[in-house]
């Protein structure tokens, strides 16, 4: 599919049950989705430029699931008006590229919180993981977020390891849900300085 753009790529793709292709990156470091049908023929776009007050606000997709035609989820996060700073973003869809409803995470101290991995569990409830609380200064937490099928937040888990983090902030990477429905994260400790 063309889209208008002069930096752009793709971070995740799924295919629905409806046959459309659905995948999610950034154009122009705006947060985007896009849906192909099976012939490669755009159905929708769906774009939004954060409000940071720059023409180029940093903003992505990095996570996209399909749950039905009309409950299509796109987490990421972006880069807002201070104090906010980068916001995990995460949206709910329908079979038209319109927003159904929109969820923000903000951290308490308005630090970068991006999101890096989205699941939609076999309990009907969404999961994003990412880093919270990140100021420049490699202080980020893990952070893995429960939503319900509406995109009221259910519950957060903050994880901080151990010591100072000198050299890179906590992340998490991955997160899959287990047949118990159990969550299970992959990331990055900071590190401890010796």
């Amino acid at each position: 599919t063309d889209v208008t753009g002069t930096y752009g790529h793709a971070n995740d793709v799924v295919l629905g049950d409806d046959g459309n292709v659905y995948a999610c990156g950034r154009v122009d470091y705006d947060f985007f989705a896009v849906s192909v049908n099976n012939l490669g023929q755009q159905n929708w776009t769906y774009r939004i430029n954060g409000d940071c007050g720059f023409a180029l606000c940093d903003d992505e997709a990095v996570g996209i699931e399909y749950r039905d035609a009309d409950s299509i989820y796109v987490a990421g996060y972006l880069n807002r008006a201070a104090p906010n700073g980068k916001d995990i973003y995460v949206v709910s869809l329908n079979h038209l590229g319109n927003e159904n409803w929109t969820y923000y995470y903000n951290s308490t101290d308005n630090g970068g919180d991006v999101s890096e991995d989205l699941i939609a569990g076999n309990d009907g409830n969404l999961y994003v993981a990412g880093t919270e609380g990140w100021l420049g200064a490699n202080e980020g937490d893990i952070i893995v977020l429960s939503l319900n099928s509406s995109g009221t937040e259910r519950w957060n888990y903050i994880y901080d390891g151990p010591g100072p983090k000198p050299y890179w902030s906590e992340t998490c990477y991955r997160l899959i849900q287990g047949e118990e429905g159990n969550i299970y994260i992959a990331g990055r400790d900071g590190g401890v300085e010796d």
